[in-house]
């Protein structure tokens, strides 16, 4: 999986709450590069919280997307 294939599977599922190009948006899932590989993470309040770091894009798509289609809150 990659950012392309993740937002697909994003809009496909009707989710709300996310972005994908890193930042720090108000209550939002967010995945981004870092010089040392892609972090996932939830913003709140200038805040990431919940960060996880991964090696690879794959890895954290799949870890972004299990995330947000397990909390309810980002269903449509």
């Amino acid at each position: 999986m990659n950012l392309q294939t993740l937002e697909e599977a994003l809009i496909a599922g009707s989710f709300r709450g996310w972005y994908l190009n890193g930042g720090l948006l108000s209550e939002t899932y967010t995945i981004g590069k870092t010089a040392q590989g892609w972090e996932v993470y939830y913003s709140e309040r200038d805040q990431k919280s919940s960060r996880k770091d991964f090696a690879s894009e794959s890895e954290a798509c799949q870890y972004f997307l299990n995330t947000i289609s397990s909390d309810n809150s980002t269903k449509i």
